[in-house]
């Protein structure tokens, strides 16, 4: 009779257990939006020096090693090359692709010519971690409210049709009504349509949109709709008539794409770009224009 195998043995010979596979891990997007930029750093907007608080805002944003930067539009608000200039130089340190679009607030020429080394700009699809980033353009020539060209339209439902992967659509102007009179008549004059076209395909987890001032997450017709805070100033939400929001803080958004398809997002509010940035709305450099 062949002896019994002592503990130790059977404890050598014991399997070892299943290894656990990693989680796959997310692609970090991050959005910002509508700094309103001056060729003059030291300019303010209703108080508010724009520079000082996006660049508060941009070493947050280092803290979340973004894999990509989204940036939807309202860039430089008085449309200066300089302004574009700097603020390139400004995303180029962070080292990763930049995706841009512009806003009403923008020469979209100049942004361009800015931006071409940093990535690509809309109209443009995008691939980003089993994702596709669509850019739209729906800059529209003097007036504050914004509107996606047809051909635009007809490329967007031919990316949709063709490709399956997950799907993020960026815009400036956000695609429904928000509650407030005054933005509502500058907003996407058919943002109906796009919200019908994206609605056909199930593949898409969102539409992401700035200029507003304020954090929105609603879902209509079975999409949902993200708006991103200022880099500066905040609008009061459901208000009739321009008004600003002295509680709310510069913040920026989050957007982490999971290979399942999977969408986690957040927004980040930023105490100290208000404390960079705020000024009294009667220093002398104050070169506001216009509401937005």
């Amino acid at each position: 009779m062949p002896p019994t195998p002592s503990a130790k043995a059977k404890a050598r010979h014991k399997p070892a257990p299943a290894r656990r596979r990693p989680r796959p891990q997310p692609f970090t997007l991050v959005q910002l939006s509508d700094t309103h930029l001056f060729a003059d750093p030291e300019a303010a907007q209703h108080g508010w020096c724009t520079q000082a608080s996006l660049a508060a805002v941009l070493e947050d944003i280092r803290a979340q090693h973004p894999d990509a930067l989204l940036v939807t539009g309202d860039l430089v608000h008085d449309e200066s090359a300089v302004g574009y200039s700097r603020l390139a130089a400004a995303l180029h340190r962070f080292g990763v692709p930049v995706c841009y679009l512009p806003g009403n607030h923008d020469d979209p020429q100049r942004l361009q010519t800015a931006f071409a080394p940093l990535g690509e700009a809309a109209p443009a699809r995008i691939l980003l971690g089993g994702w596709q980033l669509l850019l739209l353009d729906d800059h529209l020539p003097g007036s504050d409210a914004g509107l996606v060209p047809q051909n635009q339209l007809d490329q967007l439902a031919y990316w949709l049709v063709r490709h399956r992967e997950p799907a993020l659509i960026a815009v400036h102007h956000p695609p429904v009504p928000v509650g407030s009179r005054w933005l509502d008549a500058s907003g996407l004059r058919n943002g109906l349509t796009l919200l019908k076209l994206a609605g056909l395909h199930p593949q898409v987890r969102g539409i992401v949109c700035g200029h507003i001032h304020q954090e929105l997450d609603m879902t209509v017709g079975g999409v949902r709709v993200l708006a991103t805070p200022s880099t500066g100033r905040q609008f009061l939400p459901q208000s009739e008539n321009f008004a600003e929001d002295h509680e709310a803080l510069p913040g920026y958004r989050c957007l982490w794409l999971y290979p399942s398809g999977r969408l986690k997002t957040r927004v980040v509010r930023v105490a100290r770009a208000r404390h960079a940035g705020f000024k009294s709305m009667s220093h002398e450099a104050d070169v506001s224009r216009g509401m937005q």
